[in-house]
């Protein structure tokens, strides 16, 4: 049988959790780091090419990001007039260098991660050396003739 545990609910922003603080109209955040798993939820919804499941999926991120109030804040802003889905993914004329999820993106990846305690700047002794193929698989040559001239 399969076991698979979740949370029983989203973990409080901890103490040694890497945030962003990010004023969204005269309101500041706290923006938490997204995960890996975010990331990839929000790229498969942007290239399915589905504007409902991207949309979903930007305030999906946004939420996960900068909490529930933020996101509705943000929505606010949206059906005021005052943002638009490219102040959030893209850029646009008010904010060039990049959307909100991109700019929180690129600002996180900006920063260097700390090693881990358990991780080794050499590599694991034993084991082989990949050489890009299948064990036991070379080169093969063609049944067709040459055409060398």
């Amino acid at each position: 049988m399969i076991e698979f545990a979740v949370a029983a609910k989203a973990a409080e922003v901890g103490e040694d959790e890497e945030v962003l603080k990010v004023p969204i109209d005269g309101v500041e955040y706290i923006v938490r780091k997204p995960t890996v798993g975010m990331g990839a939820l929000l790229n498969v919804a942007l290239a399915s090419g589905d504007t409902i499941e991207r949309l979903g999926a930007i305030y999906e991120m946004l939420e996960g990001m900068i909490g529930e109030e933020g996101r509705q804040h943000v929505e606010r802003l949206i059906w005021a007039r005052r943002l638009d889905i490219d102040d959030l993914i893209g850029g646009s004329e008010q904010n060039p260098k990049g959307g909100l999820i991109d700019q929180i993106f690129a600002e996180f990846s900006e920063r260097p991660t700390p090693p881990s305690a358990t991780s080794s700047s050499s590599r694991a002794a034993g084991g082989r050396r990949s050489t890009g193929r299948s064990p036991g698989k070379g080169s093969t040559r063609s049944a067709s003739p040459s055409t060398d001239s």
